[in-house]
């Protein structure tokens, strides 16, 4: 089975940083903030997938799962 790593808040700082360290485990990585542009470079950089999700807000996060699990 395959791994799903999913971190919040993950176009910056802590979450980037994360996102960094895992995706050189060759795990599905996937980054979420409502900043899709930071979000956009910041999985380029890093070469993960990503969605724009406000993890405050259920529906964006549900939207984001549903996304996910298209992925796998």
């Amino acid at each position: 089975m395959k791994k799903i790593i999913v971190i919040s808040g993950g176009s910056d700082g802590l979450g980037k940083a994360i996102a960094r360290r895992l995706t050189e485990d060759a795990s599905m990585v996937v980054i979420m903030s409502p900043h899709k542009g930071k979000l956009r470079t910041a999985a380029r950089e890093l070469g993960c997938f990503y969605e724009v999700c406000d993890v405050t807000a259920h529906p964006s996060v549900q939207r984001a799962i549903r996304n996910i699990l298209k992925k796998i």
